[in-house]
């Protein structure tokens, strides 16, 4: 009995394995950091509060993105990679900025943003034209990367590694 109980999920990993499994847009902002890695939500808090002091309406988007959901984006062409991408490994979220005026995206504000998230240590993909397996070339305004030190790659054996 005790062998059995060591190998369920603990209710931590039932609970984030239900918050993974639903779409972002439904999560609030506290569930959607909860699913980044710890020093990541760290880093996102930081970054929300100084763009926050500095009077932008800011909100957390998408962080964790499923397989399944890592595999839309791409063949949509709205991300370069397939899986497992920093969305999928917990190292990456969007930051929403609102116009206070319009209501509507603030796209003046993400040069505040790729600062603030440069300075920081982390990645900002907003002004680095990125393409698609379409050859289009776009740019990712809310994309926020914190892997300090580390790169996919490595990232990626992490990640098979650790589902042995």
């Amino acid at each position: 009995m005790e062998l059995l109980t060591s190998i369920l999920p603990s209710p931590r990993r039932k609970r984030l394995a239900r918050l993974k499994a639903t779409p972002w847009e439904n999560l609030t902002e506290r569930q959607r950091l909860s699913l980044l890695l710890p020093d990541v939500q760290a880093f996102a808090l930081r970054v929300l509060r100084e763009m926050t002091l500095l009077g932008h309406e800011v909100r957390l988007g998408e962080t964790y993105r499923s397989p399944g959901k890592q595999k839309e984006a791409f063949e949509r062409g709205a991300s370069s990679y397939v899986e497992p991408a920093w969305h999928t490994l917990g190292n990456a979220f969007h930051i929403i900025v609102i116009d206070r005026k319009t209501g509507k995206l603030d796209r003046s504000a993400y040069t505040t943003l790729g600062q603030i998230v440069r300075e920081s240590g982390g990645i900002w993909k907003g002004d680095i034209p990125l393409k698609n397996q379409y050859g289009q070339t776009y740019y990712d305004l809310a994309h926020v990367e914190y892997h300090p030190g580390q790169r996919l790659a490595e990232a990626r054996r992490g990640a098979a590694l650790a589902s042995l």
